[in-house]
């Protein structure tokens, strides 16, 4: 998600429920696509996003969506973050 949503991509807008639900990324990632699995994946991006967000890099700009303040970060590991 970092590489192809965040990266490089300063003023992008990420909806944490569309990356849930992303095709793209459910088949390349093997997601199941049942409800449980959805709300799983949603509650898991949204926690990391949010703290991304405490972090400075992203801008809350919605319920669930965050504009890309800073995206090229030196020394950066995003998946420092998820826990």
């Amino acid at each position: 998600m970092w590489v192809y949503k965040i990266h490089g991509n300063k003023g992008y807008i990420i909806d944490v429920n569309d990356i849930a639900s992303d095709p793209w990324l459910e088949s390349l990632l093997g997601f199941s696509i049942d409800h449980e699995a959805y709300e799983s994946r949603r509650k898991m991006v949204g926690f990391w996003l949010k703290k991304l967000f405490e972090l400075g890099y992203l801008r809350r700009v919605g319920w669930t969506k965050y504009e890309v303040e800073n995206s090229q970060l030196k020394s950066f590991l995003p998946w420092a973050y998820i826990r």
